[in-house]
């Protein structure tokens, strides 16, 4: 028995299902959020042009969970080095 006989068989049950759901929900979030920084990143750039951190920025602000309250923070800054080290209280 191979391994690949062994997942070949748990796939075509319930429990196999299952797993290839999750993994599938997994790789759209984690596809959600590639999206997320790449775009936070246009928008940083587009605001302040090219910093050295600015990918960093991106990054910090993917992981807000309010994506408008981020976008709000970018629109109203006056500098790069004026954006918000963390998120606004709800």
């Amino acid at each position: 028995m191979t391994m690949e006989s062994v997942a070949e068989f748990y796939m075509d049950t319930p429990f196999g299902h299952i797993i290839r759901d999750s993994g599938r929900a997994e790789g759209v979030n984690e596809g959600r959020e590639v999206g997320r920084e790449e775009l936070l990143t246009a928008l940083l750039v587009e605001r302040f042009g090219e910093q050295a951190d600015v990918k960093e920025a991106a990054h910090r602000f993917a992981t807000w969970s309010n994506a408008a309250a981020a976008v709000h923070a970018i629109a109203t800054a006056t500098a790069f080095d004026d954006l918000p080290d963390t998120e606004p209280a709800a």
